[in-house]
């Protein structure tokens, strides 16, 4: 009877411990998915957070940095409920000080961005204004005399009639529609990867 209660136990004891080995397994592979997919994404991201030049400048290149992000993004989302494994937890961390370049490129760029917009903005006012024919104030003194000589003359004061105002193309938006696309993209990666505020900052600085 005791003999076969140790047999019992015994076979429990090796089933449990093909379980633990085959949960080390599993975790040990998944720890090294993430870290192949993480040293992936590192070179890849640094390359770009590197470079000097803006990467906006080329729309396949922000399109591929946004792209990038986003699985960083993705990556960290699908292995933070295991944060407490520790070597998850070490992959995580290094996930994260990646983000953390990825947005201060981001900010950059946005930033850049705001400036060459409001450039080009200014640039585009001055060039319609030359186009449309700029109005010159010096000769308003005489204008002022002239009208006064009529509403002076006789007992009837003559109001003069307004000249008809052309149709003048306003621009209304503070930047180029453009960039202004180009800013919703970059505010809307670095809200989702939790940096709102860093992009409001930025926003709020041209602003004044």
């Amino acid at each position: 009877m005791a003999d076969n209660i140790l047999q019992i136990f015994s076979n429990f004891d090796g089933r449990f411990s093909r379980e633990k080995l085959a949960f080390e397994d599993k975790r040990t592979r998944s720890c090294a998915a993430l870290e192949l997919s993480l040293k992936s994404l590192d070179r890849r991201i640094s390359q770009y957070v590197a470079a000097d030049h803006q990467i906006w400048s080329y729309s396949a290149d922000s399109a591929v940095f946004l792209d990038l992000i986003d699985n960083l993004i993705a990556t960290i989302g699908d292995w933070t409920p295991m944060v407490d494994d520790k070597s998850i937890g070490v992959c995580l961390v290094r996930a994260e000080d990646l983000m953390q370049q990825a947005m201060f490129r981001l900010e950059d760029e946005f930033r850049s961005l705001v400036k060459h917009g409001d450039e080009s903005r200014k640039l585009n006012r001055a060039f319609r204004g030359e186009s449309n024919g700029v109005f010159s104030f010096d000769s308003g003194d005489d204008e002022e005399e002239a009208e006064d000589e009529v509403i002076g003359d006789g007992e009837e004061h003559q109001i003069p009639n307004a000249q008809q105002i052309g149709d003048y193309d306003v621009m209304i938006d503070a930047l180029p529609s453009g960039t202004i696309n180009d800013l919703h993209e970059i505010a809307k990666w670095m809200v989702a990867a939790g940096f709102g505020k860093e992009c409001s900052h930025v926003y709020r600085s041209w602003r004044r």
